[in-house]
């Protein structure tokens, strides 16, 4: 179905379809044969397993959008703990992937949380300050 596809993106005299063909490839190819496979896993997994509850790290990745989706489908709190800084340009979240239909994040501090708040493709209600993993808080004196 390459010429449909290249027809459709034939636009203003130029075919914009040859740019494009390697990632639908990789889409088609890889992406969603992997994305079913990880989300049967986790079904299995469920269906096995009382699953109360489940932490990630992130949301970007194939394997744990998969895990996530899954979890909301059999009614299981799926939370995110990021293994790494949520910026708060909205041009860097998208590197963090999106935090949609989860139950909750746990993140570093208010500027993590007013990312995740301002971005408008992510729809989480629950975001918890926990602090950040890799430093103690101390308390301040006076």
């Amino acid at each position: 179905r390459k010429e449909e596809l290249s027809d459709l993106f034939f636009i203003d005299g130029r075919n914009f379809f040859t740019i494009l063909e390697p990632g639908l490839t990789n889409v088609f190819k890889y992406l969603l044969p992997q994305s079913v496979l990880f989300y049967l896993i986790n079904e299995e997994i469920f269906k096995r397993i009382i699953v109360k509850s489940i932490v990630g790290v992130r949301m970007r990745r194939t394997f744990d959008r998969a895990f996530h989706v899954c979890a909301r489908n059999y009614n299981i709190n799926s939370y995110i703990l990021p293994h790494s800084t949520i910026y708060s340009d909205k041009k860097m979240i998208h590197s963090m992937g999106h935090f949609r239909y989860i139950t909750g994040v746990f993140v570093w501090n208010e500027i993590q949380k007013n990312a995740i708040i301002n971005d408008p493709f992510s729809n989480v209600k629950n975001i918890y300050i926990t602090g950040s993993p890799l430093f103690s808080k101390t308390k301040r004196k006076g």
